[in-house]
């Protein structure tokens, strides 16, 4: 799917013209109805899109379920006509997955709704599942009974007691580049393995695996799975700055409780100091999710919160920082190291109640209500456009 703009950056001196008219079911552009014509034309009368990567899920149990795609902001479920093994590993892998295979539909729950694609025809090599061979979006001869269904493979990991991390991928156990390595990959990855918390160790420069199947990993630290987060292609990697992740996970995290005291330096906003079992500290995260800080504004009666900008007090002195915080299982876990305030960002935090919501279907879609004096009512705008709606969303916790 794509978003339309305006005057975008001129790269030829010729273009096309012919008032160009499309339905949305056509698979090529030149398709469309309009009378084509090669002109020259000015910047401004140039027709600019903004696209945006297909969208894929699983339904039931994250890497085992009825397969989706979403398709003109509605999600719609696959026919099973010509669906074979090479169609699951490319669906499972547009995912972050390393491999899948085709699940029965008779093991999966019928979707309802859209059927987007059918006779689906890949030969395993094709990035997305829309890079493959199909019908024409949306048409089809099938029932929800005849919906597809996929299992993703996850990739098992293991770290090693000189830290490194490996994952097993291809018959062969491989590295992790450590570049944009973070907090939440290490939490994610002991998780994953069946600890509680976990610590990233200092980098290594030595190769001790004869593969590196993974770089630029980045979690946001809701996934349940590595293979989850946004990572590169499961090939044997060269690392950028040549150093891999090592780490070390524990069934005993330096703190863990379900209750945090936490008070801000104006009130209802600013730096965020946390006490937990008797320690105090300032928290100094350099990049925080938005829900995390709402989370944090909900211990203080607030229903969300923002931060408004990231401070750097260029102070040596030393502090005691949290530099991780996150809630897992119902409970915070929380990292302290000591730091000074001119080598780390701390976030300003403002909490606030709620001011807009969102009424549809899922919590993601639907009709826009804003909060005014405690009342709740509808937004009538004629000039609503995709600003509008990324400031909303934002607002709401959406990325």
């Amino acid at each position: 799917s794509g978003k339309t703009y305006r005057n975008p950056r001129v790269g030829t001196t010729y273009f096309f013209h012919g008032d160009i008219q499309c339905t949305g079911s056509e698979n090529n552009i030149t398709l469309c109805l309009g009378k084509w014509q090669k002109i020259t034309r000015n910047q401004a009368s140039v027709a600019g899109v903004d696209c945006e990567e297909a969208r894929v899920r699983v339904i039931e149990k994250n890497i085992f379920g009825r397969a989706e795609v979403f398709y003109r902001n509605i999600w719609g479920t696959i026919c099973d006509d010509n669906w074979n093994t090479a169609a699951s590993r490319v669906f499972c892998r547009s995912m972050g997955y390393s491999d899948g295979n085709f699940v029965a539909n008779s093991l999966t729950d019928d979707g309802i709704g859209n059927i987007w694609l059918d006779d689906v025809n890949c030969n395993g090599n094709e990035r997305r599942i829309v890079d493959c061979p199909h019908a024409t979006i949306g048409v089809h001869n099938c029932r929800h009974i005849e919906d597809t269904g996929v299992n993703c493979t996850i990739v098992p990991k293991r770290f090693l007691s000189n830290g490194h991390a490996e994952v097993f991928y291809n018959g062969e156990w491989g590295g992790i580049c450590d570049n944009n390595w973070n907090i939440y990959n290490t939490m994610i990855f002991c998780l994953e393995l069946g600890y509680t918390s976990g610590i990233t160790l200092e980098r290594s420069t030595t190769k001790y695996s004869t593969k590196t199947w993974l770089q630029n990993v980045q979690c946001l630290g809701r996934e349940t799975y590595i293979d989850q987060c946004s990572h590169s292609n499961w090939i044997d990697q060269t690392c950028p700055t040549n150093s891999y992740v090592r780490l070390s996970c524990s069934s005993n995290p330096v703190y863990r409780t379900h209750r945090l005291i936490i008070s801000f330096s104006e009130g209802t906003e600013g730096t965020l100091n946390v006490t937990m079992n008797g320690v105090k500290a300032i928290l100094a995260m350099s990049s925080m999710p938005n829900r995390i800080t709402e989370a944090l504004c909900k211990t203080k009666g607030f229903s969300t919160g923002t931060i408004l900008q990231y401070i750097n007090f260029g102070v040596s002195q030393k502090h005691s920082c949290i530099d991780f915080i996150d809630t897992f299982n119902d409970t915070w876990v929380i990292n302290y190291k000591q730091c000074g305030y001119g080598s780390v960002n701390i976030p300003f935090i403002r909490c606030a109640n709620e001011i807009y919501r969102v009424i549809g279907k899922d919590e993601n879609e639907g009709r826009l209500e804003v909060n005014i004096n405690g009342v709740w009512g509808n937004l009538c705008s004629t000039s609503w456009n995709n600003t509008g709606a990324t400031l909303a969303c934002n607002a709401l916790g959406f990325e």
